[in-house]
């Protein structure tokens, strides 16, 4: 649970307080609030963006991706953390003609002029996938046609969003859509409908299900965050919010209440349960959990490297598991205090190939 409030908490200070000076320069620098700083490179003769290295000190110390493009200035490869390729791109007349990933799966696009515009008219993977499409712009309609000559039929309205389908197996959907771009209906192949409403910020406050039954939804002040959902059977969540928008307490359907003690920061350093017992949290600058104390006053530490991943974690009895990465992340070897460890191998993509366990037993996945 805490990893996830984690890196949703990081990634979510990374995007509100990100800041950019944007020159007309062979660099440009990304900063973040806990002093996280990453240098734009554009050493490209069209100014492209190609590489993303980490900062600190000032000093670029590790690449985090790399770009390449064509005398065209379009992009080609792209190489990650761990030097590897892991996706190409060809182009055919200004379009792109294919794509393949790490494990050479490939993807081909021809075009066509249709309307003025170039459009895929058909498509293929190297796995065996084959399509073949068609256009009527006036009526807003596309044809998908599959290799097993089965058809899809999709319509769009003005705004191109899709009001109505039929897939390969022959299923019918009707989709509403107000002025606004909400999805207000959606028919289902059997002609059961689900019910959606806003208010006039596009806010959802009701959904209907196809049994008639209803949850309603009401929010903190003009913002998007959810203030009480009551249920068909008669069930309510509430929950409370800070001037900064931080869950404060929240009651759960049962009547349970629990409380939020929040820093400056937004992050909260107490939880009260709805018995009275209490939770603590230490988070780093980095909004990542770096001590956990629970009701029994019983505490968990963490450790993480220059990198921001995980690498230890030490439980209540001071018994240390350490965790050996890859520089984009991928688990390489876990030890266990009991002398024990774990190990993995992996695709260039990031997949596991092989796991060997404690006993030097060996797993393989193809």
């Amino acid at each position: 649970m805490f990893g996830v409030a984690a890196s949703t908490a990081s990634a979510t200070q990374l995007c509100s307080f990100i800041a950019a000076n944007w020159v007309h320069t062979a660099e440009s620098v990304l900063s973040a609030t806990g002093g996280v700083r990453v240098h734009l490179h554009y050493d490209n003769p069209l100014v492209r963006l190609t590489d993303v290295k980490r900062v600190v000190d000032h000093q670029a110390v590790e690449t985090l991706v790399q770009y390449r493009y064509d005398d065209n200035g379009q992009l080609v490869e792209v190489i990650n953390r761990n030097s590897d390729s892991i996706r190409r791109f060809s182009y055919s007349d200004g379009v792109m003609a294919s794509h393949s990933n790490a494990l050479g799966l490939s993807c081909h696009y021809r075009w066509e002029g249709i309307d003025g515009q170039p459009r895929v008219v058909e498509h293929w993977t190297s796995d065996g996938e084959h399509f073949h499409f068609r256009y009527d712009v006036k009526a807003r309609t596309t044809w998908v046609t599959d290799v097993l000559e089965r058809e899809l039929q999709i319509h769009y309205n003005a705004d191109h969003r899709v009001t109505s389908s039929r897939d390969f197996g022959g299923e019918r959907y009707a989709i509403e859509i107000d002025d606004t771009g909400n999805m207000t209906g959606l028919t289902l192949p059997d002609g059961n409908r689900l019910e959606l409403k806003y208010d006039e910020y596009s806010r959802l406050v009701e959904e209907t299900d196809p049994l008639g039954r209803k949850i309603k939804y009401r929010h903190h002040h003009l913002t998007t965050l959810v203030t009480q959902v009551d249920y068909s059977d008669g069930s309510t969540w509430k929950a409370r919010y800070d001037a900064k928008g931080n869950l404060i307490a929240e009651v759960d359907a049962l009547g349970n209440k629990t409380e939020y003690l929040n820093s400056d920061d937004g992050l909260p350093h107490t939880i009260i349960d709805a018995s009275h017992k209490s939770k603590y949290l230490w988070w780093n600058s980095h909004a990542q959990v770096e001590r956990f104390q629970d009701c029994s006053g019983k505490t968990t530490t963490y450790r993480f490297d220059e990198r921001h991943h995980l690498i230890a974690v030490t439980d209540a009895l001071g018994q240390a598991t350490t965790l050996e990465r890859k520089p984009d992340g991928e688990v390489l070897r876990i030890q266990h205090p009991d002398g024990s460890a774990e190990s993995f191998t992996y695709n260039a993509l990031g997949q596991v190939l092989t796991h060997t366990d404690g006993k030097g037993q060996t797993t393989r996945l193809l």
